[in-house]
């Protein structure tokens, strides 16, 4: 038994470490290959990924570690509150297991097949309800903390910055969130795996998180843009060039 924890807590120890660097290097491609083309910069495929890939784990671990942790606690709380009847300890092994499974991925519907229960069913529904909800306000907190220039700043304005982003086109945020709930969740999933099978919905789905992320960087843009005609503090080219010198 002491073999079996011990293999499972180094199992998941190393997963949280490739989740937190593969999807902190992924945002950096993106940031990075968008903002290049925006200023008309020319970058070979290489120089894009190594820069992007060197520039996302530098900037933004931290920030995919701490959503990570929040959901992995919300999570557990969650399942205290509506797992604590369960009595069947296979059942709650098998429980167990697939929630500490849950914050890898960046979509609350994901239902487990198999097991219809009204406490599983409540479940979901709370964790899906917070977690869009707490997904939106932190949606653009990741191109916040790769423009910011001042690296000693809290956690805490960065947040604001991104939800008071959010707040000046609230109408296409929503919209963005609606498309990326529609595609990146159940229905996207099932609907790719009817086209292509399973591993083709894997795909489907990993290319809708990367487009997604592009999404919410052209949105963090525009409401950047935005807030620059209301403050005169213009947002530009210039802007997107400063930030790509230093993360080169």
């Amino acid at each position: 038994m002491l073999y079996v924890l011990v293999l499972l807590s180094s199992t998941h120890s190393l997963a949280i470490l490739g989740f937190v660097i593969t999807y902190a290097s992924a945002l950096g491609i993106v940031f990075f290959s968008i903002a290049a083309f925006h200023v008309q910069r020319p970058a070979t495929v290489v120089e894009t990924i190594f820069s992007g890939a060197r520039s996302g784990i530098r900037r933004l671990t931290g920030f995919v570690f701490l959503r990570w942790a929040a959901r992995d606690m919300l999570i557990q709380f969650l399942s205290f509150w509506f797992f604590a009847n369960v009595e069947d300890q296979a059942e709650l092994f098998k429980l167990f297991v697939k929630v500490k499974l849950m914050p890898f991925t960046l979509s609350p519907f994901n239902p487990w097949s198999g097991l219809q229960d009204e406490a599983l069913s409540g479940f979901f529904f709370v964790w899906a309800l917070v977690d869009t909800v707490g997904s939106v306000v932190v949606a653009l907190m990741p191109w916040v903390v790769i423009m910011d220039n001042n690296l000693r700043r809290g956690g805490l304005d960065e947040v604001k910055e991104g939800f008071y982003l959010i707040t000046l086109m609230p109408a296409q945020a929503i919209w963005i969130k609606f498309l990326e709930m529609m595609i990146c969740g159940n229905l996207g999933t099932w609907a790719a795996m009817m086209v292509g099978g399973r591993l083709f919905a894997g795909l489907f789905h990993a290319v809708a998180e990367v487009y997604f992320m592009a999404v919410w960087l052209i949105f963090y843009f525009a409401a950047r843009g935005k807030d620059g005609e209301m403050t005169g503090r213009r947002f530009g080219p210039r802007d997107l060039q400063h930030c790509i010198d230093e993360l080169s």
